[in-house]
This record gives structure tokens, sequence and C-alpha cells, in this order.
């Protein structure tokens, strides 16, 4: 597992977040935090990029975006001072990128179990499968050709773990909006969440 961390700790030096929406009124909460304003929207469990939508079961995930004044100044990210507040009382710190892509990743022992959820726990596309099925012994009947990728252009699998690398929200200085996911580790039913407020040095901004 620490191997694990190590390696998509380096990935994420590539991470570039999210598109950000042009203005943080395009967000479903946007507040004036000092220099510059804050947009974001509460996401539960899922993130995405482009057509590719995951889900991860054990953490709440909230889409980010922070604009400066200009859009050519610059402003810088401290992910420690995320906070999650749930149901007014209880604070959740975001854990860094690596270790939310780590926990989508099965483990040795899950390898070994007769059935698992294809492309790890709680994550993959939506309506992937469960368990592999089994050869059936025998002659194979003939295959109808494989259709053509449209336009020609062959789509290479995108694994859960690289898209959330790449679309959480780096930290440190950028110039102009930057945006990307946040991750918060919750072990809780989703029924029992009655409101959530994000939480940014001094400024909170009420989800739900």
């Amino acid at each position: 597992m620490r191997w694990s961390i190590f390696c998509l700790t380096a990935a994420l030096a590539f991470a570039d977040g999210t598109t950000p929406k042009p203005s943080p009124t395009d967000y479903d909460v946007h507040a004036y935090a000092g220099h510059f304003d804050i947009g974001a929207e509460y996401m539960v469990h899922s993130f995405s990029a482009g057509e590719e939508m995951f889900l991860t079961e054990r953490y709440l995930v909230v889409e980010v975006a922070f604009y400066p004044p200009l859009k050519t100044d610059d402003v810088t990210i401290d992910l420690a001072k995320f906070k999650l507040r749930i149901n007014r009382k209880t604070l959740i710190s975001a854990d860094p990128p690596a270790q939310a892509a780590a926990s989508l990743t099965p483990s040795m022992w899950d390898s070994q179990q007769p059935s698992r959820i294809s492309g790890g726990i709680g994550a993959g596309p939506v309506g992937v499968g469960v368990g592999q099925p089994r050869p059936i012994p025998g002659p194979r009947p003939p295959r109808a050709p494989e259709a053509d990728p449209p336009g020609g252009i062959e789509r290479k699998p995108v694994s859960p773990e690289e898209v959330l690398l790449n679309t959480a929200l780096p930290g440190g200085p950028h110039k102009g909006p930057v945006s990307g996911f946040v991750y918060f580790p919750f072990a809780g039913k989703l029924k029992s969440v009655k409101s959530v407020e994000l939480v940014y040095d001094s400024t909170t901004l009420n989800l739900k």
C-alpha cells in the first residue's frame, strides 16, 4: 500500500485539475474569500473527466474553483485548509488525492475473493459488472468482426485512479482561475447527512 501511495503521489505532479467554469456564480455555491472568489459544487461520491464518471464510496467529493481578481493574477491553494462540516458539528479534513486514489485500488486480499467489482472497490463507471464469467469448454462459435471505433480513433481505457489524480484540485500557486475535486473521508451513511458545509480557512460555503 505504501508503494502504491508513493507511485500515485509521483503521478500527482502531472495533475491539472478540472476546467474552471466562466465565473464562480456558475457553481451551485460561491463566496468571496479574502483576495479571491470561490465556487463549489457538492458531488456526493462522484468525480469525472469529460464523459467518464466514477464513484468513490469511501469519500465525499466537492468540486472547488478559485478565481483571483484578474485572470493574470496568482492564487495560492493550501489543501490543508479544507474542511467539511457534516450536520453542523462533525468536521472532516481533506485527504491528499494520492490517498483517495489508493483507496480505489483493490488489495491482494481482494483479488483472492471469488468475485469482486471490476476496476476496484467503490470505483468504476456506473453500471460496471460484478465478477468475471467462467470460460466454457468446447469449440468456440465464430465471432463477428468488431466494429471500428467512431472516427477511426481507438479509445484507450481510463483507470479511475488516473482520472482522480488528474482532476484533483492541485495545491500551490497558480496563475488565473483553477478548479478540481477535493476528497473528504466518510464512512457513514448518506441518509444520515442532513447538512454539508465546505470550510476553507475562515470562509464557509453551505453545500447542502
